[in-house]
């Protein structure tokens, strides 16, 4: 017989907490009866809503291992504790701020080996920092070929194809 209140499940019989599966954050017996606290697990769905994010993320990041659900033993879900919404908005902060995902993942290798990915992660951004004034100035470079060949072209008739030339505006410029 199991009954389940205020999430926790009692059964008349010893249950085994499966800590490895984190289903259970613990139990407890009371009168004969063993009672599992069992923590809050959130499907793809929930999680999403939670760390604001499209459950295709959620599941993206299952994919390329960001996350490591554990599984209902019942129907197979996919379940996800309180630490994996941290992890989602921790996500979200990084590639808010340019980290990539593989970015993200080396700093998540640092912290689980207990190391401080402090250095790892000043060293990126200085690498994405540089990577986006190079861009900006290609950027810029563009910009100014564009103005002028429009300055250009406001000067020239429109032109109709006539076989040798498909746009002569595009064609005129150097």
């Amino acid at each position: 017989m199991v009954s389940k209140q205020d999430g926790l499940i009692t059964r008349k019989k010893l249950l085994t907490c499966v800590p490895h599966l984190g289903l259970c954050s613990g139990y407890q017996e009371i009168s004969g009866l063993i009672t599992l606290q069992v923590k809050n697990m959130l499907t793809v769905s929930e999680l999403s809503k939670a760390a604001q994010a499209t459950p295709d993320a959620v599941r993206h990041y299952v994919r390329i291992g960001l996350l490591t659900p554990s599984r209902n033993p019942d129907n197979g879900y996919k379940l996800f504790s309180d630490n994996d919404i941290k992890k989602m908005k921790f996500i979200c902060r990084a590639k808010g701020l340019g980290f990539t995902l593989s970015d993200i993942q080396i700093i998540f290798d640092h912290s689980s080996a207990g190391q401080s990915p402090c250095p790892a992660v000043r060293k990126i951004i200085q690498q994405r920092i540089n990577e986006n004034r190079n861009k900006l100035f290609e950027l810029n470079r563009l910009e100014k070929r564009m103005d002028k060949a429009l300055e250009k072209w406001k000067l020239m008739p429109d032109g109709e194809p006539d076989g040798d030339a498909i746009c002569y505006l595009i064609e005129s410029t150097s």
